[in-house]
């Protein structure tokens, strides 16, 4: 459990690693930052758990594919809006 806050911060980093440093700041300094990044990492795991070749185009993996999408996309709007205000 103590380690989960450095798993979070390594996965979204290696995800986006243009913005290391933006990412590592947020993540201490921001809990809604920490929130969407945590659910970002539940989602892929539910994907990958879901999602496996043989269920590709269910629904539930379709689903939790479009969630994945859309919260990678707040994650990078974050992050470019820190970036350009810097």
């Amino acid at each position: 459990m103590t380690n989960e806050p450095w798993m979070l911060a390594q996965l979204i980093v290696e995800q986006f690693p243009e913005y290391a440093q933006t990412v590592l700041n947020l993540l201490v300094e921001n809990e809604g930052f920490q929130a969407l990044c945590t659910d970002y990492i539940e989602a892929r795991r539910a994907l990958a758990y879901w999602g496996a070749p043989a269920d590709h185009a269910s629904e539930l993996a379709r689903g939790y594919r479009l969630l994945v999408c859309a919260l990678e996309a707040d994650i990078l709007e974050v992050l470019s809006d820190l970036e350009t205000e810097g």
